[in-house]
């Protein structure tokens, strides 16, 4: 029996090799915020602990949709007795369940950026945001922070599909791809109602579909303008600019209705929207650190810009202006308002932009050493 051939077997392993790489890059951060669960509980903890475990017992409650979901599902019937008699043992116990949010929210970001910049842009996000003090010093707190970046997160991925489906399956005539987008513009819609439901201020995140939908609008309308201008509107083009132009209509009306529908439900199922969460972990690291990542913050914003921009200037929405929008309106968001406050979601913000200003970094520096060894080969 013949053994097979050697290219195969290589691109296996570095196939295998790449997706390891990954999931260790995804697995990281929640590993690092499950570092410190048995720290002692604090005051704060215990009193969204107690009051999850007063809503499980009255069902009539009112309750934060994190008490519903998360605080009370891991630490038993008799939790109440215990977290009377043992806080510390009692709360460390309700921290496990954090951890698989944690975890859900470094999936949910290297999927984002895997659809939108690559692989390897998704996995030094995931690398750098278990380094990132939200993560690293409070990730294992109990708080609804994480639950409303998960939900975040997701509603942005399905953004930026739904955006890399419009090009993909553009010109079908089909009643398969006008379900299949209906779908999504609800999921979308109801992930950023279930985000903003877990958390007052990320009702921010509602922006970023907004300012999605706002700019196709642009590209969509100028398109329409420039064809009136040149009398080039004819019978046969209505059709073609009715099914590209209706998507982004149905974004825009499907998904704000998704997104009330969503609210108004749990609202009148006694879930009420939590407050921000103080923390005295910063955003970012002290100084040293800090000074090394800003400027490749900088650098990856300034990136994303130009090519977003680019994409737009041809009348196209790329699907990479899905984390452009979600980095600079929540790191702006909390600049103005986040002060002292739990802060994984710009933790997340930031570590997109590290991401893809080291990504630039590493191949602008490529590019001068290519360049390099050219110039010396043409003189030797």
């Amino acid at each position: 029996m013949r053994s097979p051939p050697a290219a195969p077997r290589n691109a296996l392993a570095q196939r295998t090799f790449a997706i390891l790489l990954a999931v260790l890059a995804v697995l990281l951060p929640a590993l690092v915020a499950g570092v410190r669960i048995e720290r002692p509980a604090s005051e704060g903890e215990q009193a969204r602990l107690h009051a999850a475990l007063e809503a499980a017992q009255q069902p009539d409650r009112r309750a934060t949709l994190a008490a519903h979901v998360l605080y009370a599902a891991a630490v038993g019937d008799d939790a109440a007795a215990r977290l009377a008699e043992h806080p510390d043992q009692t709360v460390a116990r309700a921290r496990i369940v954090m951890l698989p949010v944690v975890l859900a929210v470094s999936a949910l970001l290297y999927l984002l950026l895997r659809a939108t910049r690559g692989s390897l842009t998704a996995m030094v996000s995931c690398l750098a945001l278990a380094g990132l003090p939200p993560v690293a010093e409070d990730g294992h707190v109990l708080h609804p922070e994480p639950l409303a970046c998960a939900f975040g997160l997701l509603g942005a991925l399905l953004l930026a599909t739904f955006a890399a489906t419009l090009h993909v399956r553009r010109g079908r005539r089909s009643v398969h791809r006008a379900v299949v987008l209906v779908v999504m513009i609800v999921a979308t819609g109801a992930a950023f109602g279930l985000s903003a439901a877990a958390l007052a201020p990320a009702s921010v995140l509602l922006l970023v579909p907004a300012g999605v939908v706002t700019l196709a609008w642009a590209t969509e309308t100028w398109t329409w303008m420039r064809l009136l201008r040149r009398r080039r509107l004819s019978r046969p083009l209505l059709p073609l600019l009715a099914r590209r132009s209706w998507p982004w209509f149905g974004m825009a009306a499907l998904g704000m209705a998704s997104t009330s529908a969503v609210l108004w439900v749990l609202s009148a199922h006694g879930v009420v929207i939590t407050p921000p969460t103080p923390s005295t972990a910063a955003l970012l690291p002290p100084w040293p650190r800090s000074f090394l990542l800003v400027p490749l913050m900088v650098l990856g914003a300034l990136r994303l810009l130009l090519e977003t921009g680019s994409r737009l200037s041809a009348r196209r929405v790329h699907p990479a202006l899905v984390p452009l929008l979600f980095a600079a309106i929540v790191l702006m968001h909390h600049s103005l308002y986040g002060a002292g406050m739990a802060a994984i979601l710009p933790a997340c913000a930031a570590a997109l932009l590290f991401g893809e200003g080291m990504m630039t970094a590493i191949a602008m520096l490529a590019a001068a050493l290519l360049l390099r060894a050219q110039r010396r080969g043409e003189q030797g």
